[in-house]
């Protein structure tokens, strides 16, 4: 922010910036699910589906949810927040 301020119009004691280095991070490890994990998941989905059978039970929109969370990365929290 301060460099391209200071690009845009230069500061009379000159970049107040100049001094500082760029951070170097290295890469994140991943630690997602892997994909036997998520065919895990899809398969407990499938067997909710069939072995659902009380009325007060929807399991079809369970498996919905599960599959709008892991396709879109949405946490659990904030599809609460969205209903």
């Amino acid at each position: 922010m301060g460099r391209w301020l200071h690009q845009q119009r230069p500061l009379l004691s000159g970049d107040p910036l100049a001094q500082v280095k760029d951070l170097q991070t290295d890469a994140p490890d991943w630690n997602g699910l892997t994909s036997r994990q998520m065919m895990r998941l899809k398969s407990a989905c499938e067997q909710r589906i069939k072995s659902c059978t009380r009325k007060n039970q929807n399991p079809v929109m369970e498996a919905a949810l599960f599959y709008v969370l892991m396709g879109t990365g949405l946490r659990s929290q904030r599809w609460y927040h969205l209903t």
